[in-house]
């Protein structure tokens, strides 16, 4: 093999060609001229010598060019796997989307990387697996378990910057491509928080325990019940040394003090982090996937006005409270109704010709007449209760063609 730093032999009368980028830049472009020649030989000379070698360098020369990618290190490596993930990706779910989805991924490792070595730890670059996802390597593992967790809450955090700077980047155009990109950095960050290790959770949450990583069964388990994956009965394999290591955990062993040692400010304030993050995370994997539905909605034949304001508010279904209003003139595009735990719950999506403006006056104005208080507005959702009951309704307004399309959701007593 060759040593990175040493010269190759790649040109005309055996001279050597610059080593580092610049080399490899120089060897490909020669490479280049080289084939070009070799073809342009073969299609003035017939002879069988000359075809044999247009036909190996044909077949030799990406694969001299991939190698030689390799020789820039970490970079090369990271871009190869980046590029055959985005081909595989773009074949299942479209280049666009593909790319997306990657950058999501890129920006997930790269924060785990750039916190590693803000650590002064030793760690490679990220690289990507198709429809398994990325990593990087820890060529040194962290000495305490703050360290492990710094580097853990980084790569989550820095993900969720941005998936959230996706999804209002599809909120401003009006993109359902964004939003589902921005839904699969949510879904992905939230569940890389699940507490079991080698998840980020459950290296996050070691700080407390690492017997803490047993509340990540149940998770796990109904994960694979619910979506079968024979990437979840990996991690769930993956899982099982640490499992092992928590069920033996001795708090005062010598080597366990050593590295779970820290302040209890420390663990508190990376237990704070951990929960805002997953609730953060968790509320924004519904919004976007109610935004997504919204978006993907069928149109179907509208409920004329008349039916869908009935009386002081009432559904187009009858059975909603009357404080529920749908704005005046929307049309129903899908209609969802959920009754558990005592709570009867509708979630409608609505299509109307009004601006966001007009929208959010009418629901002010109810909530007001109605005695509900506003209790949440974060990135467009917009909730309400009434004080001292179960009634909450919410709405999140966005635009589709042209059209104002509103997420409705009201949630009751069922025996309202």
């Amino acid at each position: 093999m060759v040593h990175p730093s040493t010269p190759v032999v790649f040109g005309r009368k055996g001279l050597p060609q610059p080593s580092g980028e610049q080399g490899i830049q120089r060897q490909a472009l020669h490479a280049g001229h080289v084939y070009a020649s070799v073809r342009s030989e073969a299609a003035t000379d017939q002879k069988p010598d000359t075809k044999r070698r247009g036909l190996l360098a044909t077949i030799f020369l990406p694969l001299i060019l991939v190698l030689k990618l390799f020789k820039l290190g970490k970079i090369g490596g990271t871009a190869i796997t980046m590029v055959l993930s985005l081909v595989f990706y773009s074949v299942q779910f479209g280049w666009r989307y593909a790319a997306g989805f990657i950058g999501l991924l890129f920006l997930h490792e790269m924060g785990h990387y750039l916190a590693a070595r803000r650590r002064g730890l030793h760690v490679g670059t990220p690289t990507f697996i198709p429809f398994v996802g990325a990593w990087i390597e820890l060529k040194e593992q962290p000495m305490d378990a703050e360290t492990e967790a710094y580097v853990a809450l980084a790569g989550p955090l820095i993900g969720t910057l941005g998936a959230t700077a996706c999804y209002l980047l599809a909120r401003e155009l009006g993109s359902t491509l964004l939003l589902a990109v921005a839904y699969a950095g949510f879904f992905l960050n939230f569940f890389n928080l699940i507490p079991l290790s080698p998840l980020d959770g459950g290296r996050i949450t070691s700080v407390l325990s690492p017997r803490i990583w047993f509340l990540g069964v149940p998770v796990m388990l109904a994960l694979m019940v619910y979506r079968p994956s024979p990437l979840l009965v990996l991690i769930a394999i993956m899982a099982i040394p640490s499992l092992k290591k928590a069920w033996r955990y001795d708090r005062n062993a010598p080597e366990n003090r050593a590295y779970y040692d820290m302040a209890m400010a420390k663990r508190l304030e990376y237990t704070a982090l951990y929960i805002a993050l997953a609730a953060y995370l968790g509320l924004m994997t519904s919004v976007a996937h109610s935004a997504i539905n919204a978006a993907a909605a069928p149109a179907i034949s509208p409920a004329p006005a008349a039916e869908v304001m009935v009386g002081k508010g009432a559904s187009n279904t009858g059975d909603m409270p009357v404080w529920a209003r749908l704005y005046p003139g929307a049309q129903v595009v899908r209609d969802q109704k959920l009754d558990s735990f005592g709570l009867a719950d509708w979630r409608k999506t609505l299509s109307v010709k009004a601006s966001p403006e007009q929208i959010g006056a009418f629901y002010e104005a109810q909530a007001r007449a109605e005695g509900f208080t506003n209790t949440q507005t974060l990135l467009g959702l917009h909730r309400f209760m009434q004080p001292g009951t179960n009634n909450m309704f919410s709405y999140m307004v966005f635009q589709n063609a042209g059209q104002s399309m509103i997420v409705f959701e009201a949630r009751t007593d069922a025996r309202h």
